[in-house]
């Protein structure tokens, strides 16, 4: 009986907004240090938050849309002093979380679903997309 119903739990159709929610909530992605998984440790990144800031620089990005932001574990290490960030992402729990430890004028995490507009507004010169299979 047990079994049964955590079959059809398992078999049960989730929205996408959901999905991500349960990875969140359970750290299915196992991150030692984020949340976002182990592509977010410290260990991973470290170039990456030593370098981005002279990329932006070379190439003159003063705006950036970081989608999926996740967490946040990896960008809040980066130099952003010049730059008017906007993280979102599609779990609202995390979205809440984000605005209530980073959030700035600069830095803001809009609510985003699928299949819907976002609303962080305005034009970006950098849209990120950063992840492992990106970055390896």
């Amino acid at each position: 009986m047990l079994r049964n119903r955590y079959i059809n739990y398992q078999l049960k159709p989730k929205s996408t907004d959901q999905v991500f929610a349960d990875v969140y909530k359970s750290n299915a992605w196992r991150g030692k240090n984020s949340i976002s998984g182990t592509g977010s440790d410290v260990c991973q990144t470290r170039t990456i938050v030593e370098e981005l800031p002279a990329v932006f620089s070379d190439i003159g990005i003063s705006t950036i849309l970081d989608i999926p932001c996740g967490d946040f574990h990896c960008m809040k290490n980066v130099d952003l002093s010049d730059i008017d960030y906007t993280g979102a992402d599609i779990v609202n729990d995390l979205i809440e979380k984000n605005t209530g430890q980073y959030g700035r004028v600069w830095c803001a995490f809009p609510e985003t679903r699928p299949n819907q507009r976002s609303t962080a507004k305005g034009r970006f010169s950098l849209l990120s997309r950063l992840s492992r299979a990106f970055i390896f």
